[in-house]
């Protein structure tokens, strides 16, 4: 049986935040439509694939920081918990 991966949209959601990009910045510099940021911000779709390698090359990520195993909510707690953190700490 195939292991289901799940987009990391706290990773995202950090990273716009970290890097203070709108959803339509980042939507024209992809080449998507800004409604599809909005979507994978808040978990109502999932990228596919080759968005997923736009966003890594965008903000200079491999593409696995992108995908998770796991999709509980005490997964998404302590990511949201840590990237919170992060961005406490750099200001």
């Amino acid at each position: 049986m195939r292991k289901r991966y799940y987009f990391k949209r706290e990773l995202l959601n950090f990273l716009m935040l970290r890097d203070n990009i709108t959803s339509d910045q980042l939507a024209s510099d992809l080449g998507v439509h800004y409604n599809a940021i909005s979507r994978w911000r808040n978990g109502e779709a999932e990228p596919n694939t080759f968005s997923i390698k736009k966003l890594a090359d965008h903000f200079k990520k491999k593409m696995a920081d992108f995908v998770k195993a796991d999709n509980s909510i005490e997964t998404t707690i302590k990511l949201n918990n840590f990237y919170t953190k992060e961005l406490l700490k750099n200001g």
